[in-house]
């Protein structure tokens, strides 16, 4: 079976993927056969389906749009992490604060697992060994989904699913691994952590979130780490 090229209409031989002479991609055709009838008219062949268009062509996504979907996956820790403390400091109702003696004064406080305490007379006692407990379980449950998630069939959080954003291997816009995930997730948590431990790396934060601002496709700090970009899908049909 033979086929024309749909760009310069040299007839090129079965089974070729390019055309000899223009280069362009050639689309195999079946002609089907009708008895009684004889040949039809050939129409081109079905290429796979995997539920989308193809992602090669989408563009990365831009940077505003990536810090809305940051902004929505954060509530999904923050509003659980509030709760909590609610519960701990309003419904078991152990809190004690005793004023400070003079306002105007440098204050300096620590926490324990049991209490935090400040110099200069201010005592704030509270559970915060059961708070930190349930931040913490919020944060591991969080990160097991982010993870999950980017490695999933949709490569995407809530928010970036809201957003039309999908995360892709940087080199051939395949799917994610779970270990690229992990990977990813760890680089970002560790900045976050180490803006907590020396407050001088907040720039570290900072420009982790501004860098695709001026990076030629788009990505993060955490990105560049994993080897992932983020693109923008939302012209692909679903």
């Amino acid at each position: 079976m033979s086929m024309n090229c749909p760009t310069c209409g040299t007839e090129a031989q079965a089974g070729a993927p390019l055309c000899t002479v223009c280069g362009a991609t050639l689309t195999p055709t079946v002609a089907a056969t009708v008895p009684g009838l004889g040949a039809l008219a050939p129409y081109p062949a079905l290429s796979p389906l995997d539920g989308a268009a193809d992602q090669g062509a989408a563009p990365y996504a831009p940077w505003f749009r990536r810090v809305l979907a940051q902004i929505i996956d954060g509530l999904f820790v923050i509003i659980p992490t509030f709760a909590a403390a609610i519960y701990v400091v309003a419904v078991k109702g152990t809190v004690h604060i005793a004023a400070h003696a003079n306002n105007s004064a440098a204050m300096t406080c620590h926490f324990t697992a049991q209490a935090l305490s400040c110099t200069g007379g201010t005592l704030i006692l509270a559970n915060f060994r059961e708070l930190l407990i349930v931040v913490v379980l919020i944060n591991v449950i969080w990160a097991v989904y982010v993870i999950a998630a980017i490695a999933g069939a949709r490569g995407a959080t809530v928010g970036m699913r809201a957003l039309k954003i999908r995360i892709v291997t940087a080199s051939d816009r395949a799917r994610v691994s779970v270990g690229r995930s992990v990977l990813r997730y760890v680089v970002y948590f560790a900045i976050g952590l180490l803006e907590y431990v020396a407050h001088v790396l907040f720039l570290v934060s900072f420009l982790d979130w501004l860098w695709p601002l001026w990076d030629a496709r788009n990505q993060t700090l955490h990105d560049k780490a994993a080897g992932t970009v983020a693109l923008d899908v939302r012209a692909r049909p679903r």
